[in-house]
């Protein structure tokens, strides 16, 4: 049976300078949504809240992240495939399955819940977002809150922002590789 992705949705890396590639990744046009000690996630001017991904680490692709149309597709893919459905890391949590294709290469099928900005005329371009619950804190999970605007440094810069990743190629041995 299988579902049909929507959209990429993020790639995920690691490298071992987190500060080097936040440099490189700026400079490419991309936006910082989040950082900790060792992860970091960046964002287009799509409205999701990460496109890119970079975890501490030894150089190397760790991921590919795809968008599952709905909830209940991403529930369909999970019995199909036997997997379970976890809480998506980062910025606008979510739900992913986790999956390995023929070559060893791991692939991430999300479902996300409130990832646009709840007065999005305020905020179109000019601030960044993040996931708030009403009280202005950061929410726990989508389910907890909307996203709001947060006065911070604004989106365009000299150079022209990078709006969102158009594709992610895999190339297969066999055209009849995937079902």
């Amino acid at each position: 049976m299988g579902i049909k992705v929507r959209d990429v949705a993020y790639v995920r890396f690691s490298a071992p300078d987190l500060d080097e590639m936040e440099a490189f990744l700026t400079e490419f046009g991309m936006v910082r949504a989040e950082r900790s000690g060792d992860a970091l996630y960046v964002r287009g001017l799509d409205g999701d809240p990460f496109l890119h991904v970079t975890h501490q680490g030894e150089p190397r692709f760790l991921a590919a992240g795809f968008k599952a149309a709905s909830m209940r597709d991403l529930e369909a893919l999970a019995r199909e495939e036997k997997a379970s459905i976890d809480p998506l890391d980062g910025p606008g949590g979510g739900s992913v399955v986790r999956l390995t294709d023929p070559d060893g290469f791991r692939i991430e099928v999300v479902s996300r819940t409130a990832i646009r900005c709840a007065n999005r005329r305020a905020c179109a371009g000019t601030h960044q977002r993040r996931l708030c619950d009403a009280a202005g804190k950061r929410a726990q999970t989508p389910c907890e809150g909307t996203f709001a605007c947060e006065a911070a440094r604004p989106l365009r810069a000299e150079r022209e922002q990078f709006p969102r990743l158009g594709s992610v190629v895999q190339i297969a041995p066999r055209a009849d590789y995937f079902r």
